[in-house]
């Protein structure tokens, strides 16, 4: 059941997960279902999402040479992982929210925390409490 919420255009699930576009939505939905239209020729696996299929066959029957770390000698199926993985070694963060300028590491956990804006009320919105008591704090000073 989908209902929409006090915010203008968001959809809230029936499991109060909120959506900014109904295409978003809509890929959620699936996974409230045990539908698994998606199977592996290889192995006769089952999966919701097209895209799950296709991670499990790269990790599952790609290439098996394993990529090595040499600082934390942890090992990858892919090497797309590997380099993911890498970031979390590093100081460096160049990527920043466009709501709040908070700092990341790695592009995906910027788009995630950027996600939580949009969806939580659209750009600017603060649901960061400490974030919040800041802004409070700057405003009563400039009044």
């Amino acid at each position: 059941m989908l209902v929409h919420d006090t915010f203008e255009g968001v959809l809230t699930c029936q499991c109060s997960r909120r959506f900014v576009n109904s295409s978003d939505l809509k890929k959620h939905l699936k996974s409230h279902t045990n539908d698994r239209v998606h199977i592996c020729e290889l192995c006769d696996d089952k999966f919701k999402s097209k895209k799950d299929l296709e991670q499990h066959k790269g990790s599952i029957h790609g290439n098996r040479m394993k990529h090595n770390r040499t600082i934390c000698d942890r090992t990858f199926n892919r090497l797309n992982s590997k380099t993911r993985h890498e970031k979390t070694h590093s100081d460096a963060k160049e990527y920043f929210c466009d709501s709040c300028g908070r700092q990341f590491k790695r592009l995906d956990a910027k788009n995630r925390h950027e996600k939580k804006h949009r969806s939580l009320g659209g750009p600017g919105f603060i649901y960061n409490a400490w974030a919040q008591k800041m802004i409070n704090q700057e405003s009563s000073v400039t009044e």
